[in-house]
This record gives C-alpha cells, structure tokens and sequence, in this order.
C-alpha cells in the first residue's frame, strides 16, 4: 500500500516569476524617522542624562570584568524606545513594532556615539595639535 503524507502543503506567496523562478516581494521596513521628530532625540538624551543605571549599562567600559552589564544592550534600548515612543506612536504595543523602534534607537544611539567619539578627537587635535584620547590608555 502507498504512503500517504499527513504534511499539509504550504501556501504559495504572492510574487513574480522572472526566468521561471518565483520573487517574493518583502515587505519594506518603516523607517523610523529621527531627522523629523528632534523631541525624540531630546526626550533620549535627557532619559540618559538622568537614568545612571542606562548610561552605566550602555557605555560601560567592556575591558571591566568587575562589573559586566546585567542584561545586553537591546534590553536597554527596548526600555529606552518604551519610554520615548509608547505614547507617541500609534500601533506601538505590537511587538513587531516594539521591536523595529528599539533596534532603529540602538542603531541611531551608535552613529550618535560614533560621530560624537570622531567631533571630540577632531576638536582636540584643532585645540591641541593631538589627539589626546590616545594618551589616556
């Protein structure tokens, strides 16, 4: 007697067949739009200002051993994005959502870090003719 399979076909995407080959579209990302809404930014800064246990969490010193962070970075930045943007945007409660914002705070958080880190080296070898970041190692 032949084998019968249980398993249930999948349902087909919706896409184009280019060369016999079926492309699926994915769905495009929404960005998050810092550039639009500078209160975010302010509303970031000024919860890093005043909320040490985030600071110490997210620009801690990675070569202390003596005091390793207690969660990973995207736990913070999950707070962080809860506290600036649940009140702000609609259909935030969706954990997609929740999610998209706080990885777009961590990745705007970094090229904030970064572009101050590279203006403070520029500023110190304008003032001092080197950089003396360098020196404090």
């Amino acid at each position: 007697m032949p084998r019968v399979s249980r398993i249930t076909p999948k349902p087909r995407k919706e896409g184009v067949i280019v060369a016999g080959i079926r492309k699926v579209r994915k769905e495009k990302k929404k960005e998050v739009q810092w550039a639009r809404h500078p209160e975010w930014t302010l509303e970031l800064v000024a919860i890093l200002l005043e909320d040490s246990t985030i600071q110490d969490e997210l620009f801690h010193d990675s070569k202390n051993k003596a005091n390793p962070p207690i969660h990973g970075k995207a736990y913070y930045y999950g707070k962080l994005a809860d506290r600036i943007f649940q009140e702000r945007v609609e259909d935030y409660d969706k954990g997609s959502v929740q999610k998209e914002y706080a990885e777009s705070l961590g990745n705007y958080l970094n090229r904030y870090v970064v572009l101050l880190s590279h203006n403070i080296e520029v500023l110190l070898i304008n003032i001092y003719g080197t950089n003396l970041m360098n020196t404090l190692d």
